[in-house]
């Protein structure tokens, strides 16, 4: 099995959990653990989650997750194929790694034209999952130029040759599910998965919700290894 995907969200296979409070629930990746893990019926997919900064150990026979070159180190050390999303190719490395064919599976929160590339990177037959769309925030301001840009750059799939290659793409927003039982669900099973060690998330740093607006710099300057909580006690 191979897979594709930004790396973001962060998950790794362990016996001993670590940097974990009882309180603190990944709710965040709980796009990620959708697309594959419950929309695909994939069992081993939650140990290869890999989408934008932080990390997953493994059972696919290959997995390669993009990020910044900063954190080439941090991403290698998780055991995955570390792609420079800034200077690197990543739709002709996938296809360098899998002779030509592609990854089975592509996770992909940027939007815009990297949508594009994504598909790209996916075989025939596989998947891809798009379920962010950070290409739309430039700078430490909002800008609707920049969100107009990304919005007139994502492509437009056609059925036709949808269905010729074979090829999925889904639209993945847990916190838009109008059936709340279904991210109960979701919820529930990851929460059981943390308890019993079977995941571990990776923990940044825990941040006093009067810092929210450091925590989000810190996260958009990419100098976090792992992912961000916020501390909401008296």
């Amino acid at each position: 099995m191979l897979v594709y995907a930004m790396v973001h969200h962060s998950f790794s296979s362990c016996s001993n959990p670590s940097n974990r409070s009882p309180k603190m629930r990944p709710t965040a990746s709980l796009n990620a653990l959708s697309s594959l893990a419950f929309r695909l019926r994939f069992r081993c997919s939650i140990d290869c989650i890999k989408s934008n900064t932080d990390d997953v150990n493994c059972r696919a026979s290959l997995v390669v997750g993009t990020a910044s070159s900063s954190k080439r180190e941090f991403v290698e050390s998780l055991g995955v194929k570390f792609v420079d999303r800034e200077k690197e190719d990543f739709v002709k490395i996938c296809r360098d790694l899998t002779g030509g064919k592609g990854v089975h599976h592509s996770i992909d929160p940027v939007g815009g034209s990297n949508l594009l590339r994504s598909y790209k990177a996916t075989r025939k037959g596989g998947k891809l999952y798009f379920f962010g769309a950070s290409s739309a925030v430039k700078g430490d301001r909002r800008s609707p130029m920049t969100a107009f840009k990304m919005w007139l750059n994502t492509p437009k799939f056609d059925p036709i040759k949808l269905m010729s290659s074979n090829k999925a793409l889904f639209g993945v927003h847990m916190g838009l599910l109008e059936d709340p039982s279904i991210f109960k669900g979701h919820l529930d099973t990851i929460s059981n998965m943390l308890e019993r060690g079977e995941i571990d998330p990776i923990i940044d740093g825990v941040w006093r919700f009067e810092e929210v607006a450091e925590a989000q710099m810190h996260m958009h300057n990419r100098k976090n290894r792992g992912k961000i909580l916020l501390d909401f006690s008296p």
